[in-house]
């Protein structure tokens, strides 16, 4: 299974509020952090949570953060080296998405241009 969300917020501390905050609470779940990625965002956070009765099995989660706006893609799923780099590159296919959609987003450099 994979999930994805995007949320847009009225500034950049808003949006870096929330990946803080996402960050802790993979920390307090016990989730594992992995190496970043470039190609991401201008901040991103990469978690792997094994599923409490399976040590085969869990979340990868990808997280990112590009001015106001934080993304992020979930798969459920066996936690294997795979099924990171699917995930890291759904994150980054969304990004390229997000990046071309054209229309400004409150506060960001595109609608500051405008």
């Amino acid at each position: 299974m994979i999930e994805s969300v995007v949320a847009v917020y009225s500034d950049a501390a808003t949006a870096d509020a929330a990946v803080e905050m996402e960050d802790a609470a993979e920390r307090s779940a016990h989730a594992l952090e992995q190496a970043p990625v470039s190609s991401l965002g201008d901040r991103q956070a990469i978690w792997v949570q094994p599923a409490p009765d399976r040590a085969t099995y869990g979340v990868t989660r990808v997280t990112w953060q590009s001015i106001n706006v934080v993304g992020q893609i979930s798969t459920l799923g066996p936690m294997t080296p795979l099924v990171l780099g699917v995930t890291v590159h759904l994150a980054t296919v969304e990004q390229d998405r997000i990046e071309r959609s054209g229309r400004p987003v409150p506060g960001s450099r595109q609608s500051r241009d405008s």
